[in-house]
């Protein structure tokens, strides 16, 4: 059984009213939300961020690559196809947060890679002030290529905030490493995820520790401790409580470290000791949340799009947020599911039957430019089994 919806209408419809309030109370004109284009309204992403007010969308459509940026303010940027920020070394983040408590960050189709060879280089992105960092379809890459020097790494994510969601995002951390043969070094593998405080999500992603190194010395034999130098692997994810659902983590490979009778050049190594691989993950409680809601591909604006689930009761309730919550747990631990959307910021509540045992909800999302950026959530609710997973879009 299957249903066809004007979900675009319904989606619109909220968008627009929300947005309307928003300018009602701002005092301006325009009841949508502007949307600010690099290079044709900025000519840099950084320009972009200083124009755009709260609650804008900023489209990045240029191959060229942009500095890192500071967020002080709610934003969405979205490249078109793609964003690429390189950090350099020796200012901040790629994407610095600086916000005021409230409000979230939506990066999508963005790449955040290291740009140089750095012996203390920054995060990919760092900071706090928002209740939200949500990435979709991003990769966050602190990860050394040992051209030069040494580096002692750094995290992927180093945030401080309520809530970090990842969709269709891939995360390496990086690792303390040289190009050439050196002894002790203090610490090891950096996480793909720093983020104490917050509960992450991840969402058909991948994050990753970043590994150990590689440790030698030159005319000496094994250390008697050689546990004491360092090359531990790093975590793939320190968080306060984390969810996974059709994701991998992996902490990052451990170094080797081996003697040389004499110059590394000239060969004969001993292998003295493999330190650890770091863990996958460091919380306070983690939970594999069986995928069992699927949306068919990307969603984009005039495009038909279905989300499918088993259908294991006669009818399903369908809800979609335009807001992602922190997860909390319907009925208690023991009760009908985690909670991803936010009930507050519904523009979707549909009964749908299912009454063949399968279930396929079609929509379209109509041609409105306004929509574009736009981060949805939804989940199903059935008798028995409960609430689904959740599945996260950015309409394109």
């Amino acid at each position: 059984m299957h249903r066809v919806t004007s979900f675009g209408r319904a989606l619109f419809s909220a968008t627009r009213a929300s947005l309307i309030a928003a300018a009602i109370a701002a005092g301006t004109a325009s009841g949508l939300a502007a949307q600010i284009v690099v290079p044709t309204d900025a000519p840099n992403l950084a320009a972009a961020v200083d124009l755009a007010e709260a609650g804008e969308t900023i489209f990045v459509r240029t191959s060229e690559p942009q500095a890192p940026v500071i967020v002080a303010k709610p934003l969405t940027i979205v490249g078109q196809p793609r964003a690429y920020i390189e950090v350099p070394c020796g200012e901040h983040a790629g994407v610095l947060l600086a916000g005021e408590g409230f409000g979230r960050v939506v990066l999508s189709q963005m790449d955040i890679v290291l740009g140089a060879e750095c012996a203390f280089p920054d995060a990919g992105i760092a900071g706090t002030g928002f209740r939200e960092l949500f990435l979709d379809d991003c990769l966050v890459d602190t990860r050394w290529s040992a051209f030069g020097g040494v580096t002692y790494g750094t995290p992927a994510i180093a945030v401080d905030l309520p809530l970090l969601t990842l969709h269709a995002t891939r995360v390496f951390g990086g690792g303390v490493d040289a190009d050439a043969c050196i002894g002790p070094l203090p610490g090891g593998g950096h996480p793909g995820v720093l983020a104490p405080n917050a509960d992450v999500v991840l969402h058909d992603s991948e994050v990753q520790g970043g590994a150990g190194g590689y440790l030698c010395c030159e005319w000496c034999s094994c250390p008697t401790s050689p546990l004491g130098w360092g090359g531990e692997g790093g975590t793939a994810v320190v968080a306060s409580n984390l969810y996974l659902i059709d994701s991998n983590v992996a902490g990052g490979q451990g170094a080797v470290l081996d003697a040389f009778p004499g110059f590394e050049f000239d060969g004969g190594a001993m292998r003295c000791a493999t330190q650890p691989n770091g863990a996958a993950f460091d919380v306070q409680s983690a939970r594999n949340i069986v995928s069992d809601l699927a949306g068919t591909g990307p969603l984009g604006i005039g495009q038909r799009w279905a989300l499918e689930w088993p259908g294991s009761a006669d009818f399903a309730w369908l809800i979609g947020s335009m807001r992602h919550t922190v997860p909390w747990e319907l009925g208690g631990p023991d009760g009908f599911g985690t909670v991803f959307v936010d009930l507050n910021a519904l523009f979707l509540q549909e009964l749908v039957y299912t009454g063949d045992g399968s279930a396929r909800y079609e929509l379209t999302v109509p041609p409105v430019l306004e929509l574009i950026g736009t981060s949805v959530v939804f989940q199903v609710f059935e008798a028995g089994p409960g609430l689904s997973s959740p599945v996260y879009r950015v309409i394109g």
